[in-house]
């Protein structure tokens, strides 16, 4: 069933979930639509901003795949009740994630209610990968997660091998 929201986002809805596209012109109105980051966007790039978000929900986590069409400073807070994964997909390594370049061998991590911090480069792609904290604790015992991953906002793969 195709249904559009009251913002203009048309969502494919399934009996697993739903899935969708967000396309705004402007850093404040993509910044509202994403209201549940808390988030703050700085466009510092001269033209017009331009975004794309493909999502699709299935099963309680919530996967983004995104295009920026300018240079942007943001701050944002994961939602309180979700983990979040995410990587850079554009062919420059530029994303700079918490202080720190985010390179196609290292995933973008957060606890849930955790402060973000990034600045992308022009023509930037990106996905992220927001997962309830109760489908991560089945995974991983709570002690554990908070030992190994506290403070950490990088988790290194072996991508590049």
């Amino acid at each position: 069933m195709q249904k559009t929201t009251d913002l203009g986002v048309s969502m494919q809805e399934t009996s697993l979930g739903s899935a969708g596209r967000i396309h705004v012109d402007d850093v404040d109105a993509y910044s509202e639509t994403m209201g549940q980051w808390d988030l703050e966007m700085r466009q510092i790039s001269p033209g017009k901003f331009n975004s794309h978000t493909e999502y699709v929900e299935v099963a309680g986590m919530l996967l983004y795949r995104e295009h920026w069409s300018l240079r942007s400073i943001t701050s944002a807070t994961t939602p309180a009740d979700s983990f979040l994964f995410g990587c850079n997909r554009s062919e420059q390594p530029e994303i700079e994630w918490c202080g720190k370049p985010l390179q196609h061998d290292l995933l973008a991590f957060c606890h849930p209610g955790t402060e973000i911090k990034s600045i992308t480069p022009d023509n930037n792609y990106h996905v992220i990968l927001e997962v309830p904290s109760y489908l991560i604790k089945q995974i991983m015992p709570a002690e554990d997660l908070l030992t190994r991953l506290r403070f950490n906002h990088h988790i290194k793969t072996d991508a590049g091998q």
